[in-house]
């Protein structure tokens, strides 16, 4: 295997973990603002999804599927569902969104290779990828695209992964889980309204 580290640089990866910090606050101080104001949230989503509607939903499942994070862009489903957004239109926006961002992430870490992709990693997680990649080949690809693991597209493309094989391994079992997820998502509301 080859060695990371001539790509890792200490004061890069510094500002990429303060990003990352700082995103995760903001996140979380969000998600804690929209409990404690659930209404006052919603009434926003809303107006945001309704003034921006599908394409809105596009952007933020592109980015989550671009930018290296652990949230799963199937998630926004009930979000979207919350604001009376269909199910079948919100898993059809993701998807897109999701795929385009999938698509960009693996043509950037194709291109730029291991030098744009470890500042955004730590050294371990990115040995133990490429361990695991290693050892399980393309099966990698397709479960963090399949289950809502985090699923980092920018690294197969950096791994040298064909885009047939990541079209195969890793975009349509992407588009299934959202499929399937948005099924089981139906299928819960439907059992709980029949409650």
């Amino acid at each position: 295997m080859e060695s990371l580290d001539r790509y890792y640089n200490p004061k890069i990866r510094r500002e990429v973990e303060i990003f990352d910090t700082a995103f995760a606050i903001v996140i979380v101080v969000l998600f804690i603002i929209a409990l404690l104001n659930y209404n006052f949230f919603k009434d926003v989503a809303q107006d945001w999804i309704l003034l921006y509607g599908g394409f809105g939903l596009i952007v933020i499942s592109f980015l989550l599927d671009l930018i290296p994070q652990l949230f799963d862009p199937g998630f926004m489903v009930f979000l979207a569902m919350a604001i009376g957004m269909s199910l079948f239109s919100a898993t059809i926006f993701i998807t897109i969104g999701s795929f385009f961002g999938g698509l960009v992430g693996y043509e950037l870490g194709r291109k730029y290779g291991f030098r744009f992709i470890c500042p955004l990693f730590e050294r371990n997680d990115m040995e133990k990828t490429l361990n695991f990649w290693q050892k399980y080949g393309k099966f990698i690809a397709f479960l963090g695209a399949l289950l809502p693991l985090p699923y980092f597209p920018l690294i197969f493309g950096a791994l040298g992964m064909k885009r047939k094989e990541f079209v195969f391994w890793g975009l349509i079992p992407r588009i299934m889980s959202f499929i399937i997820f948005s099924t089981f998502v139906h299928f819960g509301i439907t059992f709980w309204h029949g409650l």
